[in-house]
């Protein structure tokens, strides 16, 4: 992982994070078809069962990412959770 824009914990064990990812964790993941620019949303799990990345989505640029951070920090707002930035 390389820049980290904003994070969430979801539970105990999981967290929500939008940021880049390094070529080398994309390929790991087997998700160079996704490319190797852009931003991630991905989920984090610690779980010692299914321990590991899981990509969500992607942000091609670094506008759309700074917008979803936006909608996603709107959103948490009137839960009671909010992002890290």
């Amino acid at each position: 992982m390389d820049e980290i824009l904003g994070s969430v914990q979801l539970d105990e064990k999981r967290f929500l994070h939008l940021g880049m990812l390094s070529p080398h964790s994309l390929t790991d993941l087997e998700s160079e078809e996704l490319g190797f620019d852009g931003y991630f949303l991905f989920e984090t799990d610690d779980d010692e069962k299914s321990k590991g990345i899981s990509i969500l989505g992607k942000a091609p640029t670094l506008d759309a990412a700074f917008r979803l951070l936006e909608i996603w920090q709107r959103s948490m707002s009137r839960d009671v959770g909010h992002i890290n930035i």
